[in-house]
């Protein structure tokens, strides 16, 4: 953590500021906002926006001018189960080395920004620092939302292009990627989370089953089943098998985790992903999961699913030809494949927690609730906007077979 002495504070920020490559004078005034994030917006880490004012010599004129940053820190939560889990996983060393150390890569060989700029990390102190998108006219779009035709094409592309740029970098230096053929739901998860999970499969069972809808009712008994196999699912198809085509994964794509910047019209023309804390290699069909099954705004959602998807392969195609890379990209059977192989990852975040985060803030628990209690509200799935979810969701997932 960053030592409160207000001369401590102004010496660490001067460091962050030589990353800059200014010449940095004086730290004059330093504004800290805590706990940016909103209540089950950030789920693993604790975010404080800090505003700073400093002068600094002008490498051209060489004048003394002042100018202002705005930096976002991240911090672990306090302590606690959900600190716990976040040390045992390893989060924050892997978030240092993905946007440290791997994100410059692939965007110098993509030649497209895809992620905050670094600027410190410490494993040791739980501590990341990066810019603020914010003002640079980035924000997040509504959960309940979710993401028009032209943002989830947008989004499609550039997940493509950094899939492609971490084949790439992974073939100039192979390795790179070695410590990352892990997931947050491990063996080390904490046994509540799996016991919640299961729990929610279950109620959202019993819920289905009490809707008028026939699609929806006859899904039902799917739900129990799956609930007894669902963990072990999680687990065992996120590591990483040689006989699959694998990138570096985002790890969870859903909406609060992308960032667009957009015309006056609403348009998206600039995209960027945070939070790489649960990054893995592995097969694209995590990333491809939570984006499709979560971001989507509910018209479209789960009936677009090909068209993206035979985008993604292009766009995956032509930049890994660009990149000349030696490994091939996947056909679309390979990859339809993988993502039935890995359908567990649809459910659990299209219908479970999906469902939760459209019923709105104010209902949602936070990843610490959950923890300490051993398991979920499950009053939330009766929720009208849930149920809305639920009725268009649970049917086309069955056709799909994602419940088998």
């Amino acid at each position: 953590m960053i030592d409160t002495e207000p001369a401590n504070i102004e010496v660490f920020f001067e460091k962050i500021l030589q990353t800059t490559n200014e010449n940095i004078e004086d730290v004059l005034l330093i504004e800290q906002i805590q706990k940016w994030a909103e209540k089950a917006q950030n789920f693993y880490s604790n975010i404080t926006k800090c505003t700073l004012k400093y002068t600094c010599l002008d490498n051209i004129s060489e004048e003394r001018i002042e100018k202002c940053i705005s930096l976002i820190l991240k911090e672990e939560p306090e302590e606690g189960p959900c600190r716990v889990q976040v040390r045992e996983s390893k989060f924050f060393e892997t978030e240092i080395k993905v946007l440290g150390n791997i994100i410059p890569k692939i965007e110098k060989l993509i030649g497209i920004k895809i992620a905050p700029q670094f600027l410190y990390g410490s494993g040791e102190k739980s501590l990341i620092v990066m810019n603020n998108l914010a003002v640079e006219g980035f924000k997040n779009k509504d959960c309940k939302q979710g993401f028009s035709h032209s943002h989830m094409l947008m989004m499609i592309e550039v997940l493509a292009k950094f899939h492609a740029g971490s084949v790439a970098l992974n073939e100039q230096q192979p390795g790179i990627f070695s410590d990352l053929n892990r997931y947050d739901l491990t063996e080390n998860t904490p046994k509540n989370i799996f016991k919640n999970i299961e729990f929610c499969t279950r109620a959202v069972g019993k819920v289905v089953g009490e809707l008028s809808d026939e699609k929806c009712s006859n899904a039902a008994p799917k739900f129990e089943k799956l609930a007894q196999k669902i963990s072990h699912r999680l687990i065992n198809f996120t590591k990483y098998s040689k006989d699959e085509f694998c990138v570096l994964n985002r790890g969870d794509c859903w909406i609060n985790n992308i960032m667009f910047r957009e015309n006056g019209n609403g348009e998206p023309i600039d995209v960027r992903l945070i939070d790489f804390q649960i990054s893995v290699w592995s097969s694209p069909a995590i990333d491809l999961l939570f984006l499709l099954s979560v971001c989507p705004e509910l018209n479209i959602k789960c009936e677009q699913d090909d068209f993206f998807i035979d985008r993604y392969l292009t766009i995956l195609r032509e930049t890994m030809q660009r990149l000349n890379c030696k490994k091939k990209s996947p056909t679309v059977d390979e990859l339809k494949n993988s993502l039935y192989k890995r359908r567990s990852f649809a459910v659990k975040s299209g219908i479970i927690f999906y469902s939760k985060l459209v019923a709105g803030k104010d209902n949602v628990e936070t990843i610490e609730d959950i923890l300490e209690k051993g398991y979920s509200d499950m009053a939330i799935f009766r929720h009208q906007d849930s149920i809305k979810v639920l009725k268009k969701i649970v049917p086309l997932m069955n056709e799909k077979g994602y419940l088998d």
